[in-house]
């Protein structure tokens, strides 16, 4: 669901088949995007974890609860300083693998655009790239990537095409997270689009949930 288009299409397509099992794996995987400074502290610790399977799933739970909903980005860069939670941050805060700057010192590169905004790179010997500081923008055009954020939404059109008392609860749920991101907009309009309210849609649902789909599976499948 978090892959490319091509490939979730028909992941989307095939749980329209079995709305049931849809609406519960959805249920158990979806949560509004809340995150706390204190519950953030306590999981970028855990990133420097040396029992690897913490530190993966606090990787893991941080790439889809965002540090940002807590703390800004220049802070995360001035008080996370420490091996290897530093380098884990910057590549949950920058959408790359775990991994890809291990052992690099990555720094925050701030500069001036034409329009006088303020704008921020990571930076290390491997290059820069962007460094996002809006919770807004995240896995926008211009916004650093978030595949678990992209699951969600297209979950989200998912839910929203089913239309059951579930998956309207669900949805209301999740539009009770951190107003600026994505998802929250998404089940927002959702919501919207289903009480009959006219939305700009960030998402084309519609355009995921087209065709039809002749081979039946089950939603851990396709999940």
């Amino acid at each position: 669901m978090q892959e490319e288009e091509q490939i979730a299409t028909p992941a989307l397509l095939k749980l329209t088949q079995r709305p049931d099992e849809a609406i519960a794996m959805i249920k158990k995987s979806l949560r509004p995007l809340k995150l706390s400074k204190k519950d953030l502290d306590s999981w970028v610790k855990a990133l420097g974890n040396d029992d690897e399977a913490s530190a993966v799933a606090a990787f893991e739970y941080l790439e889809y609860f965002d540090p940002r909903l807590a703390d800004s980005l220049e802070n995360l860069m001035d008080t996370v300083n420490q091996a290897p939670q530093r380098q884990r941050l910057v590549e949950i805060l920058s959408g790359t693998p775990l991994g890809y700057y291990e052992e690099k010192t990555v720094t925050l590169h701030q500069f001036t655009g034409d329009d006088k905004s303020k704008y921020f790179n990571f930076s290390c010997d491997r290059g820069t790239s962007w460094a996002e500081p809006d919770v807004a923008k995240l896995n926008r055009q211009y916004g650093n990537p978030k595949k678990k954020w992209t699951r969600a939404v297209r979950c989200i059109a998912l839910l929203e095409h089913l239309a059951t008392p579930d998956a309207r609860a669900i949805l209301e749920d999740l539009a009770s997270g951190d107003i600026n991101a994505q998802p929250t907009q998404a089940a927002r309009d959702a919501l919207d689009r289903l009480a009959g309210k006219a939305v700009v849609k960030d998402v084309p649902a519609a355009l995921l949930l087209r065709s039809k789909v002749k081979r039946k599976s089950t939603a851990d499948e396709t999940f």
